[in-house]
């Protein structure tokens, strides 16, 4: 994972190039948001910006232990460098366990509600003692738009009653 970083005249690394870095890892292998990520690598060159090498060991812990690992200890500023961020690691790598975990739950609601909303509210089935058949032979009865209303009049005014009764 090479990347071009370009060394400013005030000593710090320059990490705008960084973004393409990350382009390079699928968001299913970075545990942590890229905005995060871009933000951890910049700092990291930024603190260590007297070796590039001490750098990218130390980016190379962040990255190991992003993917699930305990990194092993290497240079000792390497080493300093990622135990000082650890913690918002841990943290960060939680909250995008929990937001992955809410859009999952929203993609499910999704897929439900669009599958709810493929029977329209207003088409009825018809009683099978007023039908005459089966279950096999069940038909579908579309309401119109009076009894659809009458239907909801009657419902709202149930709910009503519900509410001053205290239920």
């Amino acid at each position: 994972m090479s990347a071009s970083i370009f060394y400013r005249t005030d000593g710090a690394y320059d990490s705008l190039i960084l973004p393409e870095i990350i382009d390079e890892m699928t968001m299913k292998e970075l545990t942590v948001s890229r905005k995060f990520y871009a933000d951890i690598r910049s700092r990291i060159y930024e603190a260590l910006a007297f070796s590039l090498e001490t750098a990218q060991e130390a980016m190379a812990m962040v990255d190991e232990f992003l993917a699930g690992g305990e990194p092993l200890e290497r240079e000792v500023c390497a080493a300093l460098a990622f135990r000082m961020i650890k913690v918002e690691l841990e943290r960060a790598m939680e909250r995008s366990r929990r937001a992955r975990e809410r859009a999952k739950i929203r993609r499910q609601q999704a897929v439900t509600t669009a599958t709810a909303q493929s029977k329209p509210a207003h088409i009825a089935t018809a009683p099978l003692s007023e039908a005459g058949c089966d279950a096999d032979n069940a038909v579908e009865i579309k309401m119109s738009r009076r009894e659809r209303r009458a239907l909801e009049r009657s419902q709202r005014k149930r709910m009503k009653l519900r509410r001053l009764d205290g239920h």
